[in-house]
């Protein structure tokens, strides 16, 4: 067999071609972290004003009067709607420690409003850390295993032969990641920089109240401190974006059995001086380091590598590529792209097979998780027996898998709670199940029965469904909240609270037991996607 030598202008081309691309992905990840800025910012101008909005009137305060307002306690139900907020965390670190923070023995007496107005701000710049950590995750995942393939394919079309290779292991992308090769992983850099953002905020909020500032000024330094903010993500994600798929590049290099790269930087006026220096150095695979040899060299660096071709490689790479559908070898031609193979393979194949094909490996993890669900709500109606036909019946027979997924929620409202349940649905799916049930009380009471024994029974019921829901909840946290301000109440609690906050005769409170027995927590429902 033949073996084609490429010349350099291939492999710069090819790999300055990648590097372009992984950052135009970066993209999407860019977006989802500035709108979560964008909300957070507007959340703390919207918390602040309606703290201080009502007292101050573009600067009506005196220093001193502004002082005492900070230190005023605010009414409890307004920290808890704060502390409500930590259930938009989805990372259980973060969540965990906004949850020990906010309970706090010295939160457990009086909160200021200063108080309120710090955590509220620290409170956001952590949901702000949460997305930009789950957005940044999978976006340098889709970089590290894109990074791993296309330089693979681009190795094998530039010497005009393929070979087998293995996948990327789940733990080579784990320990990419996890890499501190800048000194800290990126999800602690991260946390620094929201950290440096809350404390920028308080100051900008606190000090525009004492010194009389309006709001509309405040809001103009706030988004000022918020673009900041950004430009410090981006910063990051396009720097981390370099690092993982040139560290993922080097992990094809020693699957591909390639000794050497070269680094190569993008020469334009931007170039930084260290890049220039490194541009077209020789570097051994096995002694690559980042921010010594590999890029990135320094914060937005657009460097990256390519492979370096010894006469070993080239004499030993007489293996073939893999086709992804029958699992044969295959040769890949010299003169065939990336979008050209993929596309000679749906032509072969059929591209709605290959496309699903490519989903069901890609959603296997999820789709296990989905499939224990779904055999939970449904049982033997589920129709598949096993997880390989569970997946045949999602991705191949569509109308019946349509079906199955619209009537899910309300097959799971139609079911009572039973132990299995425990743990295993989302907030959403819950909240709906609860709300079902909580309207069904009022439906299956005695009414032959006293008043009394009707909000008994409408007690007991409540109760009973308030327990279930939270026992089936995954998110624990957000369980644990619920349980600590949404408390079960004893009858004789329920009655009293009912007669002090309203007003009521026993008998109209027993009356207002059953009549509210149906009704949801309006706040609750909206925090769970439902109003």
């Amino acid at each position: 067999m033949t073996l084609k030598k490429p010349s350099n202008a291939y492999w710069d081309k090819r790999a300055n071609a990648r590097m372009a691309k992984y950052h135009r992905d970066a993209d999407a990840t860019v977006k989802t972290v500035t709108k979560a800025y964008d909300k957070a910012q507007k959340d703390m101008a919207s918390e602040a004003e309606k703290i201080f909005g009502k007292f101050a009137k573009d600067g009506n305060l005196s220093t001193e009067e502004a002082w005492k307002l900070l230190n005023e306690t605010i009414p409890k139900a307004e920290w808890t709607s704060i502390k409500a907020k930590i259930g938009d965390i989805k990372d259980p670190r973060i969540k965990r420690q906004m949850l020990n923070r906010l309970n706090a023995p010295a939160y457990s007496a009086r909160i200021t409003r200063l108080e309120a107005l710090k955590e509220n701000t620290y409170l956001q710049s952590k949901i702000i850390a949460d997305a930009e950590i789950q957005a940044s995750t999978n976006g340098y995942i889709g970089t590290i295993n894109d990074a791993y393939y296309r330089t693979m394919f681009d190795v094998q079309k530039g010497i005009g032969v393929g070979f087998d290779f293995a996948t990327m292991p789940n733990r080579t992308i784990e320990t990419i990641l996890k890499n501190p090769w800048s000194g800290k992983q990126f999800s602690s850099r991260i946390w620094d920089n929201t950290d440096v953002l809350a404390q920028q905020i308080t100051e900008v909020i606190t000090a525009g109240f004492m010194s009389g500032t309006g709001t509309r000024q405040m809001r103009s330094e706030l988004m000022e401190r918020m673009n900041v903010g950004k430009h410090a993500a981006n910063r990051l994600i396009r720097t981390e974006t370099t690092y993982m798929a040139n560290a993922a590049e080097t992990e094809s290099y020693k699957e591909a059995g390639i000794d050497e790269y070269m680094f190569l930087a993008t020469l334009d006026n931007k170039t930084s001086k260290k890049c220039q220096g490194l541009d077209r150095k020789i570097f051994k695979v096995k002694d690559a380091m980042a921010g010594l040899n590999l890029p990135p060299m320094h914060p937005f660096c657009r460097s990256t590598t390519r492979a370096y071709l010894g006469e070993k490689f080239m004499q030993g790479a007489q293996r073939r590529a893999r086709n992804p559908v029958t699992g044969k070898n295959e040769l890949v031609p010299a003169s065939m792209n990336y979008p050209e193979w993929r596309k000679s393979i749906d032509d072969k194949h059929g591209k709605d097979q290959v496309d699903r094909i490519e989903k069901q490996d890609k959603n296997k993890a999820t789709d296990k998780k989905q499939f224990e669900k779904y055999k939970l709500i449904y049982g033997k109606d589920l129709g598949a027996k096993n997880f390989a036909e569970f997946q045949d019946l999602k991705y191949n027979k569509g109308e019946t898998w349509e079906n199955i997924k619209s009537q899910k929620q309300q097959v799971l409202n139609s079911t009572d709670y039973r132990d299995s349940f425990k743990g295993k649905f989302g907030n959403k799916e819950v909240r709906e199940w609860y709300i079902t049930h909580d309207k069904n009380i009022v439906g299956n009471l005695d009414r032959n029965s006293s008043i009394k024994e009707q909000a008994v029974q409408a007690h007991s019921a409540r109760n009973k469904y308030r327990t279930e829901a939270r026992l089936m909840m995954s998110d624990r946290k957000q369980a644990d909240l619920l349980n600590e301000t949404q408390k079960n109440l004893t009858l004789d609690e329920l009655v009293k609270s009912k007669m002090d906050r309203k007003g009521l005769s026993k008998d109209e409170a027993y009356a207002d037991i059953i009549e509210t027995a149906g009704k949801t927590n309006k706040k609750v429902n909206e925090r769970f996607k439902l109003e």
